[in-house]
């Protein structure tokens, strides 16, 4: 795996070793590697954390990519707590953690999201459980908590072609769950759509 260590990072691209592509990505599910995003799903989560201040939550961060991101787009500045129940790191992820500059603002938590209450945020990565009660709590827990004007990115929430890759172009990659309860956050007027790439949906928090 071709990566550098280093604490700061200019643009998303440079974090293509999380991807695996080697040239160019696919920009579908073939392109998930360690961070489980897709690379324009990756790009769209870089914007969204380049467009806001403020303290990143992250719920769910599995093998750790995906948090590894989130600090390298805030920079060495901005406070990244991160959540998850059953974390299993990878090895590259845990590196960047365990990196004296790169980690020293990343608080990572084995824990429910909902007993995790971190304060004020300029952004908020819901990626835990897909269910649309699981999500559902996770908005409810945290939504009171995010800056009117944050952001709010959902992965999985949008129905793409991520899989067509496979030759089942009937495949639609994403969970209905997730989708109806970011959905409810626009109809009730609590937020606006703002972004999506893939099944990436990014929301901006009104009221």
């Amino acid at each position: 795996m071709d990566y550098k260590m280093t604490p700061r990072f200019d643009n998303v691209s440079q974090l293509k070793f999380l991807h695996g592509y080697k040239d160019l990505p696919h920009n579908d599910n073939r392109d998930r590697g360690i961070i489980r995003l897709n690379f324009d799903e990756s790009e769209c989560l870089w914007r969204s954390v380049k467009a806001t201040t403020g303290r990143i939550f992250e719920i769910g961060r599995r093998h750790g990519g995906s948090t590894v991101l989130l600090a390298a787009a805030a920079g060495l500045e901005r406070e990244v707590v991160s959540v998850d129940l059953d974390p299993k790191h990878h090895e590259v992820c845990q590196q960047f953690f365990d990196h004296k500059e790169f980690g020293k603002n990343i608080i990572l938590y084995i824990a429910d999201s909902r007993k995790i209450v971190p304060g004020n945020l300029g952004l908020l990565f819901i990626d835990g459980d897909h269910s649309y009660v699981g999500c559902r709590r996770d908005i409810i827990t945290h939504w009171r908590n995010l800056d009117i004007g944050g952001l709010c990115v959902f992965h999985d929430a949008v129905p793409n072609e991520g899989l067509h890759f496979t030759g089942d172009t009937m495949v639609l990659n994403h969970e209905p769950g997730v989708s109806v309860a970011a959905a409810e956050l626009i109809v009730t007027g609590n937020a606006i759509k703002v972004d999506s790439a893939g099944s990436v949906l990014v929301l901006k928090k009104l009221k």
